[in-house]
Protein backbone atom coordinates (compact mmCIF):
# COMPACT_ATOMS: atom_id res chain seq x y z
CA UNK A 1 0.00 0.00 0.00
CA UNK A 2 2.87 2.25 0.77
CA UNK A 3 4.55 1.94 -2.63
CA UNK A 4 1.46 2.82 -4.22
CA UNK A 5 1.31 6.32 -2.22
CA UNK A 6 4.59 6.76 -2.85
CA UNK A 7 4.18 6.23 -6.91
CA UNK A 8 1.02 8.26 -6.95
CA UNK A 9 3.27 11.72 -4.99
CA UNK A 10 5.74 11.37 -7.39
CA UNK A 11 3.52 11.20 -10.06
CA UNK A 12 1.90 14.27 -8.56
CA UNK A 13 5.54 15.87 -8.46
CA UNK A 14 6.48 15.08 -12.09
CA UNK A 15 3.36 16.36 -13.30
CA UNK A 16 3.93 19.80 -11.48
CA UNK A 17 7.55 19.81 -12.67
CA UNK A 18 6.27 19.32 -16.26
CA UNK A 19 3.40 22.41 -15.96
CA UNK A 20 5.86 24.30 -14.46
CA UNK A 21 8.02 23.70 -17.49
CA UNK A 22 5.50 24.58 -19.84
CA UNK A 23 4.17 27.89 -18.65
CA UNK A 24 7.54 28.81 -18.54
CA UNK A 25 8.41 28.08 -22.36
CA UNK A 26 5.52 29.62 -23.18
CA UNK A 27 5.49 32.61 -21.60
CA UNK A 28 5.15 35.37 -24.08
CA UNK A 29 6.40 39.09 -23.77
CA UNK A 30 4.31 42.32 -24.51
CA UNK A 31 6.28 43.65 -27.48
CA UNK A 32 4.98 47.48 -28.44
CA UNK A 33 3.93 47.44 -31.65
CA UNK A 34 6.19 50.08 -32.52
CA UNK A 35 9.41 47.49 -32.00
CA UNK A 36 7.56 44.81 -33.89
CA UNK A 37 7.56 47.35 -36.79
CA UNK A 38 11.40 48.31 -36.57
CA UNK A 39 12.93 44.48 -36.10
CA UNK A 40 10.60 43.19 -39.03
CA UNK A 41 12.35 46.51 -40.99
CA UNK A 42 15.56 45.47 -40.46
CA UNK A 43 15.36 42.04 -40.98
CA UNK A 44 17.72 40.56 -43.84
CA UNK A 45 15.67 40.76 -47.11
CA UNK A 46 13.47 42.69 -46.17
CA UNK A 47 14.22 46.19 -47.85
CA UNK A 48 13.56 44.59 -51.08
CA UNK A 49 10.37 43.60 -50.42
CA UNK A 50 7.34 46.16 -50.80
CA UNK A 51 5.44 46.98 -47.94
CA UNK A 52 1.93 45.87 -47.64
CA UNK A 53 -0.83 48.41 -46.83
CA UNK A 54 -4.24 47.91 -45.28
CA UNK A 55 -5.95 47.12 -49.18
CA UNK A 56 -2.95 44.26 -49.66
CA UNK A 57 -3.23 43.16 -46.05
CA UNK A 58 -7.29 42.48 -47.19
CA UNK A 59 -6.61 41.14 -50.77
CA UNK A 60 -4.27 38.46 -49.67
CA UNK A 61 -5.54 37.69 -46.43
CA UNK A 62 -9.27 38.54 -46.33
CA UNK A 63 -9.56 40.62 -43.14
CA UNK A 64 -9.23 44.12 -41.99
CA UNK A 65 -6.26 45.32 -40.70
CA UNK A 66 -8.10 47.40 -38.17
CA UNK A 67 -9.36 44.94 -36.30
CA UNK A 68 -5.70 44.07 -35.20
CA UNK A 69 -3.27 45.88 -33.03
CA UNK A 70 -0.33 45.81 -35.24
CA UNK A 71 0.16 44.29 -38.61
CA UNK A 72 3.38 44.36 -40.51
CA UNK A 73 3.37 43.04 -43.75
CA UNK A 74 6.07 42.59 -46.79
CA UNK A 75 5.73 41.01 -49.91
CA UNK A 76 7.75 40.62 -52.95
CA UNK A 77 6.46 43.19 -55.97
CA UNK A 78 7.43 40.66 -58.18
CA UNK A 79 4.50 38.46 -59.67
CA UNK A 80 6.18 35.49 -60.13
CA UNK A 81 7.60 35.22 -56.29
CA UNK A 82 5.91 34.08 -53.20
CA UNK A 83 7.84 35.97 -50.77
CA UNK A 84 5.96 37.25 -48.02
CA UNK A 85 6.69 37.89 -44.55
CA UNK A 86 3.56 39.09 -41.68
CA UNK A 87 3.78 39.57 -38.43
CA UNK A 88 0.66 40.42 -36.64
CA UNK A 89 -0.19 41.12 -32.81
CA UNK A 90 -3.62 40.48 -32.00
CA UNK A 91 -5.88 43.03 -29.96
CA UNK A 92 -7.11 39.34 -28.24
CA UNK A 93 -5.76 35.98 -28.26
CA UNK A 94 -9.89 34.80 -29.78
CA UNK A 95 -8.23 35.98 -33.23
CA UNK A 96 -6.01 33.37 -33.19
CA UNK A 97 -8.10 30.45 -34.78
CA UNK A 98 -9.05 33.32 -37.80
CA UNK A 99 -5.92 34.24 -38.06
CA UNK A 100 -4.12 31.03 -38.58
CA UNK A 101 -7.35 29.67 -40.78
CA UNK A 102 -6.41 32.94 -42.77
CA UNK A 103 -2.92 32.05 -42.94
CA UNK A 104 -3.00 28.41 -43.99
CA UNK A 105 -5.46 30.22 -46.49
CA UNK A 106 -3.32 32.59 -48.14
CA UNK A 107 -0.51 29.49 -48.40
CA UNK A 108 -3.09 26.91 -50.21
CA UNK A 109 -4.28 29.59 -52.32
CA UNK A 110 -0.51 30.27 -53.34
CA UNK A 111 0.10 26.25 -53.90
CA UNK A 112 -3.00 25.99 -56.34
CA UNK A 113 -1.19 29.53 -58.38
CA UNK A 114 1.97 27.77 -58.78
CA UNK A 115 1.26 23.86 -58.81
CA UNK A 116 2.53 22.28 -61.85
CA UNK A 117 4.85 25.05 -63.31
CA UNK A 118 6.28 26.82 -60.14
CA UNK A 119 8.86 24.24 -58.63
CA UNK A 120 11.11 27.10 -56.65
CA UNK A 121 8.12 28.79 -55.98
CA UNK A 122 6.33 25.65 -53.99
CA UNK A 123 9.11 24.71 -52.57
CA UNK A 124 9.42 27.70 -50.55
CA UNK A 125 5.56 27.21 -50.12
CA UNK A 126 6.10 23.79 -48.92
CA UNK A 127 8.38 25.05 -46.29
CA UNK A 128 6.66 27.80 -44.73
CA UNK A 129 6.57 29.16 -41.49
CA UNK A 130 3.11 29.94 -39.49
CA UNK A 131 3.24 30.44 -35.95
CA UNK A 132 0.57 31.27 -33.19
CA UNK A 133 2.07 32.84 -29.95
CA UNK A 134 0.07 33.81 -27.68
CA UNK A 135 -1.87 37.08 -29.19
CA UNK A 136 0.79 37.09 -31.79
CA UNK A 137 0.69 35.56 -35.58
CA UNK A 138 3.83 35.30 -37.96
CA UNK A 139 3.87 33.88 -41.60
CA UNK A 140 7.49 33.84 -43.39
CA UNK A 141 7.46 32.68 -47.15
CA UNK A 142 11.12 32.59 -48.27
CA UNK A 143 14.70 31.02 -48.55
CA UNK A 144 15.00 32.90 -45.86
CA UNK A 145 11.82 31.87 -43.44
CA UNK A 146 13.60 30.24 -41.02
CA UNK A 147 15.90 32.91 -39.93
CA UNK A 148 13.47 35.56 -39.94
CA UNK A 149 11.37 32.87 -37.58
CA UNK A 150 14.19 32.65 -34.81
CA UNK A 151 14.17 36.60 -34.75
CA UNK A 152 10.72 36.68 -34.06
CA UNK A 153 10.86 34.28 -31.27
CA UNK A 154 13.53 36.31 -29.78
CA UNK A 155 11.96 38.91 -29.73
CA UNK A 156 8.48 37.65 -28.05
CA UNK A 157 10.20 35.16 -25.71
Amino acid sequence: MKKIQIIKYGLLAALLVFLVLVYMNNNIKDVPGETLVKTVENLPGVSQMEKGDAATFKRYYHLAESDYDTVVFYYSPDTMAVDELLVVKMTDENQAQELKQALEGRISDQKQNFDGYGTNQMGLLNQAEVQINGKYAFLAISEQAADWKSQYLELIK
